[in-house]
């Protein structure tokens, strides 16, 4: 009899044990989950931002919303893909006179590069092919862009890669994906 309450108690440890490991699994993959969709959400409000800028250029509207875009997305962002968006940033601030399209190009890719790569996509993107640009103006008009520059004049591939290979606050990153 002592053999059968010891093999009840082993089975009822054993499930209670498996019961509380699957729960705290779940529990932990959930609030994974919830980070990647609030880092989605983030991503998203940030690119409708830069869209509104590109589409209808600089107001008071529109930079209140890229300003909020941009201060809120370091509570879900990791380090790698705010280093990215604090470079962009400086990129197209007003004050920046040494603006440039080929750089707002190169810098704009690395940050959505850097936010497709935080969000960890069932697909793999090449950082020698990859590049992004805004699309701006509306329907019958010119983009009320300032870098809406000829594609063909954009550094792509391997000049983007160059490019940020050569930054020092984006070669850790980098470097991690060349790994």
């Amino acid at each position: 009899m002592e053999t059968a309450v010891i093999v009840a108690v082993i089975t009822v440890g054993g499930s209670a044990l498996v019961a509380a490991v699957t729960f705290l699994l779940n529990s932990r993959q959930t609030r994974r989950d919830e980070l990647q969709q609030r880092k989605l959400e983030s991503y998203t409000e940030l690119l409708s931002a830069l869209s509104d800028l590109a589409v209808t250029g600089l107001d008071e509207h529109t930079n209140r919303r890229y300003a909020t875009a941009v201060n809120t997305i370091g509570l879900t962002a990791p380090q790698y893909v705010i280093e990215a968006l604090l470079a962009f940033a400086d990129e197209i601030r007003v004050s920046n006179r040494n603006r440039s399209p080929e750089r707002h190009d190169q810098l704009l890719s690395a940050l959505i590069f850097q936010m497709r790569r935080s969000l960890e996509p069932p697909f793999s993107d090449d950082v020698t092919s990859f590049g992004f640009r805004l699309v701006g103006g509306g329907p019958g008009q010119p983009p009320n862009n300032a870098f809406a520059a000829d594609a063909a004049q954009r550094p792509r591939g391997a000049q983007l890669n160059r490019y940020l290979l050569l930054q020092p606050n984006l070669q850790p990153a980098f470097a991690a994906l060349a790994d």
